[in-house]
This record gives C-alpha cells, sequence and structure tokens, in this order.
C-alpha cells in the first residue's frame, strides 16, 4: 500500500472463524471470531488456504479503511511462524525499473 506510513498501521490478533471466498472462489477474507474482517488480495487465495485453518490464531497488520471491524491487511503472521505479506501485484506487460 502506497502512502500508508507505520503511524497508520493497525494490529488485529484473534482466532480465525472460517474463510469469505469472493465470487470466484477465491479465498480473500479472513473472518476472525471477535468479528474482524481481514481482506487479501485475491492472488493470496492458495497461499492462505495452505497456511491457516480456521481455528489458527494469527496477527494481522494492515490499515482500517471502514471502522473497527474490517482490515485491509498487509500482512499475516501465524502462530508458528508462518508469515504472508500482501504485496500487490502489477498488472502491466512490463514495469520500469
Amino acid at each position: 500500500m502506497h502512502g500508508t506510513s507505520a503511524l497508520e498501521m493497525t494490529e488485529a490478533k484473534g482466532t480465525v472463524d472460517r474463510f469469505i471466498p469472493n465470487m470466484r472462489g477465491d479465498t480473500w477474507v479472513l473472518l476472525l471470531i471477535d468479528g474482524t474482517e481481514a481482506h487479501f488480495p485475491p492472488h493470496l487465495s492458495t497461499e492462505l488456504a495452505a497456511a491457516i485453518k480456521p481455528g489458527s490464531n494469527v496477527t494481522i497488520r494492515g490499515v482500517r479503511p471502514h471502522g473497527d471491524r474490517v482490515v485491509a491487511a498487509v500482512s499475516l503472521e501465524t502462530s508458528d511462524g508462518v508469515r504472508i505479506d500482501a504485496q500487490e501485484v502489477n498488472t502491466l506487460p512490463f514495469a520500469p525499473r
């Protein structure tokens, strides 16, 4: 997320209740037991499903663009140390370097 400073980042900790898929079936939202929604880019669907199961304890870092219960995730870490970073995907056919 460009232009997001560390001061604007927030952290949500909790237990995964379930996954919420998008219309194509990609896992893009993790719902925590406390009702917090953690939104991830759909391209991370396979990685999330492999690393996290309902009942997993996670720490999610991101921003809260829609209030206290929604986190646009930048990274996730499981209680056993697996880390997933939500990096932006460049959809252009070429990228300036």
